[in-house]
C-alpha cells in the first residue's frame, strides 16, 4: 500500500517538474517575434511582445509601453473576456502591440493567451477583432510538429495579416528534414495527390523523309536533316497514386540543324545536293504521360514512363521551298511516341526534382509539300533527350 502511494507521489512530482520546465521554457520566449505576412505594401514589421501578469484580472501596459518608448504605446488598464480555460494546467499572457500595416501611425495592444494542457501541449488564443473578448469562433493555433509559423488575421481598422512564429520551432537537421520530406510524400501519394511541373530538355537526332517521284528519270527522292540541338520547354499538371502517375503537358520546342541534304536516285545512281531543305524550326506539343516510380532509397526513385503527344509545326514551312507545292499543303500525322526513364529526388515537403532521359519516335507526313509525289512515302524522325523538371505538389 505504501509502495503504491510512494510511486504515485513520485509520479506526480516528476510530472509537475516536467510541466514547470515546459512553462519556464515558454516564459523565456518573451522576445519571440511576429512579422507581417503577405500584403499589398509588403512592409516588414517586427512586433514587440512581452509576458504580462494581470493583477486582480486587470492588465496594465505601463511597463510594456515604457520598454518601447519610440512606438507611442498607449498606457492602458483593461480586462479581457476569457475563453474556456478550465482544462489547462497553466496560462501565460503575452501582450503584443499591433500596428495597422497600411497606416503605421495607429496601433493597439492586445493579449495572446498561451494555454498549457496536461499533456504539455501549448495552444495559442487570439482576439481577431481586437475587442478583448475571445469568442468561440476566433483563432486558436495548435502548431504541428515542424510548423514554423502561421498567418493570423487581425482587424485593426481594417484586416491585417501577421505571421505568428512558433515559439518552439527548431530547424531540423539535414537527416531529419529528409525523413520529414519522405514521410510527407509517402502520406500524400498513398491516396491521390496532384502536382504541377515545369522543365527543360535538350536533344539531338536525325530526320528523313522519302517518296517515289513522278518526275522523268527520277525514281526516288530523299531529304535528310541532322538535328544538331533542340530545346524543349515543358509545363504540365499530373496526379499520383501509389507511385503510379498520369500527367498532361504542353511544350514548345526550338530545333537547329547542322546538315540538310537532298538525295535523288536515277536508275540506281545516287545524286547528293548539299545544304538543301528547310526543316521545321519550332513545334508546339500537347501530350499525356503515364509512368511508375520505383522507390530505391528514402527520397530517391526511378521508373519508366511512356508519353504520347500531338504537335503542330509553327509556321508550316515546307521542307523544300523550291518546289511548286499547293498553298493548301499541310503536315499530317504529326504525333510523337516517347519512351522515358525518370529519376526523382525529393527536395522538400512539396517539391521534387526529376531528371529524365527519353527516346522520341516522331511521325511526320509531309507528302502534300511534294508536287511530284507518286506514292511510297516514308519518314524517320527520332531524337534522344536529356532534361530535368521541377515538381510542386498541391495540398498538405
Amino acid at each position: 500500500m505504501y509502495r503504491k502511494l510512494l510511486i504515485i507521489i513520485c509520479f506526480l512530482f516528476s510530472s509537475l517538474f516536467a510541466a514547470n520546465a515546459q512553462i519556464g521554457k515558454i516564459r523565456g520566449l518573451v522576445n519571440n517575434y511576429v512579422e507581417q505576412g503577405p500584403s499589398d505594401k509588403q512592409i516588414e514589421a517586427s512586433i514587440p511582445m512581452a509576458v504580462i501578469e494581470p493583477v486582480d484580472g486587470v492588465f496594465n501596459t505601463a511597463e510594456f509601453a515604457a520598454a518601447f518608448p519610440d512606438l507611442d504605446i498607449e498606457v492602458e488598464k483593461f480586462e479581457i473576456d476569457h475563453p474556456d480555460m478550465t482544462d489547462y494546467i497553466d496560462t501565460i499572457y503575452v501582450v503584443w502591440f499591433l500596428k495597422d500595416l497600411t497606416y503605421l501611425k495607429s496601433g493597439q495592444s492586445n493579449i495572446i493567451i498561451f494555454g498549457i494542457s496536461p499533456e504539455l501541449d501549448v495552444h495559442y488564443y487570439f482576439d481577431n477583432n481586437n475587442d478583448r473578448v475571445y469568442s468561440p469562433g476566433e483563432t486558436v493555433v495548435d502548431f504541428e510538429e515542424g510548423e514554423k509559423s502561421r498567418i493570423i488575421e487581425m482587424d485593426l481598422d481594417r484586416q491585417n495579416e501577421y505571421q505568428f512564429a512558433n515559439p518552439f520551432y527548431e530547424p531540423a537537421s539535414v537527416a531529419e528534414s529528409q525523413k520529414i520530406n519522405y514521410e510527407t510524400w509517402q502520406r500524400a501519394t498513398s491516396s491521390f495527390s496532384s502536382y504541377a511541373f515545369g522543365g527543360f530538355s535538350f536533344g539531338i537526332g536525325d530526320a528523313w523523309v522519302s517518296y517515289n517521284s513522278s518526275r522523268y528519270s527520277i525514281d526516288r527522292v530523299k531529304y535528310f536533316g541532322g538535328i544538331f540541338a533542340s530545346g524543349r520547354f515543358t509545363l504540365g499538371v499530373g496526379v499520383d497514386w501509389k507511385h503510379l502517375n498520369l500527367q498532361t503537358w504542353g511544350a514548345f520546342e526550338v530545333l537547329d540543324y547542322d546538315e540538310t541534304w537532298k538525295y535523288e536516285y536515277v536508275n540506281g545512281v545516287e545524286n547528293v545536293n548539299y545544304n538543301t531543305g528547310v526543316w521545321m524550326k519550332n513545334k508546339l506539343y500537347a501530350g499525356l504521360e503515364l509512368g511508375y516510380d520505383i522507390p530505391l532509397i528514402k527520397g530517391l526513385s526511378v521508373g519508366p514512363a511512356i508519353s504520347y503527344s500531338l504537335y503542330k509545326v509553327v509556321g508550316n514551312k515546307p521542307i523544300d521551298p523550291a518546289l511548286d507545292y499547293s498553298s493548301d499543303a499541310r503536315y499530317n500525322d504529326t504525333n510523337a511516341l516517347e519512351y522515358i526513364i525518370r529519376m526523382k529526388v525529393i527536395s522538400s515537403e512539396r517539391a521534387k526534382i526529376e531528371f529524365r532521359a527519353y527516346y522520341s519516335d516522331t511521325s511526320l507526313d509531309a507528302h502534300e509539300f511534294f508536287p511530284d509525289f507518286d506514292g511510297g512515302y516514308s519518314s524517320i524522325y527520332t531524337q534522344i533527350y536529356f532534361g530535368a523538371n521541377y515538381i510542386y505538389r498541391f495540398g498538405k
